[in-house]
């Protein structure tokens, strides 16, 4: 059992530790979504225009995405970057300047 002066501690910092987050969560779930909502109407009319190129390229990426675990496009996505980065073989995540192999076992350990 956690003593009184914990609780209040946890009670104190709760909303300074929450707000932060959210105030970046939040923003960012928006964009995410907006983007991914023009990605998804422009490749559904394209599945629709009697454009057989764009119609192909439109089922490939489909198929692409379905057909792949989420894990491994978060990789992709991840560690891509940093190998057209590769002349130095440096990331750069956020503030942070990491190996791109050391990114990708991050990026594992996080999941």
């Amino acid at each position: 059992m956690l003593n009184p002066e914990l609780w209040a501690l946890l009670a104190d910092s709760f909303w300074k530790i929450l707000l932060p987050g959210l105030t970046m969560t939040i923003p960012l779930t928006a964009i995410s979504f907006a983007l991914a909502m023009m990605i998804a109407i422009a490749v559904a009319l394209v599945q629709f225009a009697n454009i057989r190129v764009l119609k192909q390229i439109a089922r490939f990426y489909v198929w692409v995405v379905r057909g792949t675990p989420l894990l491994v496009q978060l990789i992709a996505v991840w560690s891509v970057p940093a190998e057209f980065a590769g002349l130095c073989g440096l990331l750069i995540a956020g503030n942070l300047v990491v190996q791109p192999v050391q990114s990708r076992l991050d990026l594992l350990l996080l999941l």
